[in-house]
């Protein structure tokens, strides 16, 4: 498994958000391989403070490169070292995002070096954004939102881009 994904605090209203892209790619005999967007928003002023959903694609609608960073899943999400953009749609649920920020200036390694180049360990984890000013707008409507329109702006608000990647979670 692969996850790209990006935390967010938006100061003015409380709301705690978390967007991703993940690539499964099981063993053989558990199934087929494939992708998915996910959204989560935690606002403690909302009728349902926490809600979300994700929407799985085929594993032919992703692409990915390592310099510079970019992964996208057709035309329903990118994630890039300086931005992250998505539409998605799922049982009533509508969002959407267009985040961006400056790139760290170096890339937060959560264990000491020298543990990325063993293969016996079976998660590893980087944030190549870690505390990073965010600018942008996170738009959604659906069932949690009782049908409305919710929207977010971000001017500064804190963020965290990581990525997970390995074969247990």
């Amino acid at each position: 498994y692969e996850v790209w994904y990006l935390t967010a605090s938006h100061l003015a209203s409380g709301a705690g958000f978390w967007v991703r892209l993940t690539l499964e790619a099981p063993y053989e005999s558990a199934g087929e391989p494939y992708c998915e967007a996910w959204f989560a928003c935690f606002d403690p002023n909302a009728s349902t403070p926490a809600r979300g959903f994700h929407q799985r694609f085929p594993i032919g609608l992703l692409e990915a490169q390592r310099s510079p960073h970019r992964v996208r899943i057709g035309d329903h999400a990118e994630d890039t070292d300086k931005s992250f953009t998505a539409k998605l749609s799922a049982g009533g649920h509508e969002v959407s995002w267009d985040l961006s920020w400056l790139p760290a200036p170096e890339v937060h390694l959560h264990y000491p070096p020298a543990l990325y180049g063993l293969s016996r360990i079976d998660t590893k984890v980087c944030s190549p954004n870690l505390n990073v000013p965010l600018r942008g707008t996170i738009r959604a409507r659906g069932p949690a939102t009782g049908g409305a329109q919710r929207e977010w702006s971000f001017e500064g608000d804190p963020a965290d881009q990581t990525h997970v990647w390995g074969r247990e979670h």
